[in-house]
């Protein structure tokens, strides 16, 4: 007869061997406020580009990130809506409002093509933390993407909090 503690060794051990590996803490930018923090998993990697935001990368390629902090006066919407013209993503266009942190913001869910024509699923999430700060974040992801794969960057992405300024 099997106990009840081998069984809830065995449920914990089937729960817990698809989760995602979540083990770096991140902050961006690393000093001062307001600032993005959240946890990244080991596989995944970053880098700025070459105006400032923090790209996140899975290790498999399948899904990014985007973080920028920006001095904007804009409202949400524009500059949510800008950022995704440029970006050529489908103008059929979700909104929703949302948070981060306490902070109110919007997000839009579209979709868009890369340049290898592959369809990605794009959500970008914007908020105010402070009267001259626009904080982004844009989750990016391969339309085809396992079940596995969307729960990993959902986790990244409700992992993000949001520090004000000063």
């Amino acid at each position: 007869m099997i106990s009840r503690a081998t069984i809830l060794v065995l449920l914990g051990w089937a729960l817990f061997s698809t989760a995602p590996a979540i083990a770096k803490d991140m902050r961006f930018p690393e000093s001062g406020n307001p600032a993005f923090s959240f946890r990244m998993p080991d596989d995944w990697t970053s880098r700025k580009d070459d105006v400032g935001n923090l790209l996140l990368s899975s290790g498999d390629r399948s899904t990014g990130f985007s973080l920028s902090l920006v001095d904007s006066s804009q409202s949400l919407d524009d500059f949510a809506n800008g950022a995704l013209g440029v970006a050529k993503a489908d103008d059929n266009r979700v909104r929703a409002v949302v948070s981060i942190s306490g902070f109110p913001g919007v997000s839009y869910t579209t979709t868009m093509m890369n340049p290898s024509g592959v369809k990605l699923r794009v959500k970008m999430v914007v908020v105010r933390p402070d009267k001259t700060h626009i904080a982004s974040c844009t989750k990016i992801e391969a339309d085809n993407n396992s079940a596995e794969q969307r729960k990993v960057a959902e986790t990244v992405l409700q992992s993000m909090t949001l520090s004000a300024a000063p």
